[in-house]
């Protein structure tokens, strides 16, 4: 992590199965791949690959929680 932040490179945790999400990362944009399929997967990995470009994602909106892994 401390890595990343000195030499500006992106670290993009990919959750994959349930598991519990490190203090560390838990703050950082992550990708959720648990159980998606087809469609769905598709849309995690053009989520994954504009995060690996550096795009931010769309703001949800106004009045809905923050949903954590």
């Amino acid at each position: 992590l401390k890595r990343s932040v000195e030499q500006g490179q992106r670290l993009i945790p990919i959750l994959i199965e349930e598991a519990e999400m490190p203090p560390m990362l838990a703050t950082r944009r992550w990708i959720d791949f648990r159980g998606l399929r087809h469609q769905r997967y598709g849309a995690a990995v053009r989520e994954l690959a504009a995060a690996l470009r550096g795009k931010r994602p769309k703001r949800p909106p106004r009045g809905g929680g923050l949903k954590s892994p």
